[in-house]
């Protein structure tokens, strides 16, 4: 499992659009959104390559300026799995 906080931010008048954008992606998750335009964003995936096909396609969004990447945390599946077990 891979999960990426992100910081996004984007043109204040095009917040609503790109909020519904990234909301409506799979994986995702929006943890705030600020009228300045700042959204904070998690995505979660099992694959890196799916991840970042995510995030890279919310750099296309019309109205995201800047998107960059806050932490990134990686768990092997089955160690996962062993910790539900547990």
């Amino acid at each position: 499992m891979h999960l990426s906080s992100l910081i996004i931010n984007v043109r204040p008048e095009k917040l609503s659009q790109v909020r519904s954008r990234i909301e409506a992606a799979p994986l995702t998750e929006v943890h705030l959104a600020d009228a300045s335009g700042t959204l904070i964003v998690t995505v979660e995936a099992a694959d890196l390559g799916v991840l970042v096909e995510v995030v890279e396609g919310f750099r296309d969004i019309d109205g995201v300026l800047c998107l960059t990447p806050s932490s990134h945390y990686f768990e092997e599946d089955n160690l996962a799995e062993q910790e539900i077990r547990r």
